[in-house]
């Protein structure tokens, strides 16, 4: 896949896996550094100052991201492209894989860190 980062009509989900996808081992040092904090929200503004290390690593994306869950092994994203307009993000830390994830489970992750289950 080309460079989605430009691409004006590419989805978060198709930037950020090629992101995840051509800067593994950066990637991989972040996530572990979140996940050996333990689950919890994270603070998107800490979630930019982690990834800025990284040349294009989130680019707009990490503009638009408004929440943030670690939830080992996952890293959920809340994010805002535009008024009206979310899309929520899982990333396994372990593998790096990248998925759509639906706004029930997103919420479901959520609701399991505030029950603290």
């Amino acid at each position: 896949m080309a460079d989605p980062s430009s691409c004006a009509h590419c989805s978060i989900y198709e930037r950020l896996d090629w992101t995840v996808s051509t800067h593994r081992d950066e990637i991989l040092t972040v996530l572990s550094k979140l996940e050996s904090n333990g689950k919890g929200f994270v603070q998107p503004q800490q979630l930019v100052a982690e990834f800025e290390a990284i040349p294009e690593a989130f680019g707009e994306v990490s503009k638009n991201i408004q929440e943030a869950l670690v939830l080992s092994p996952y890293l959920a994203l809340a994010i805002r492209p535009r008024p009206g307009v979310w899309e929520h993000i899982r990333i396994n830390m372990k593998t790096l894989d990248v998925e759509e994830l639906p706004v029930a489970e997103y919420l479901m992750m959520k609701e399991e860190l505030v029950d603290g289950r």
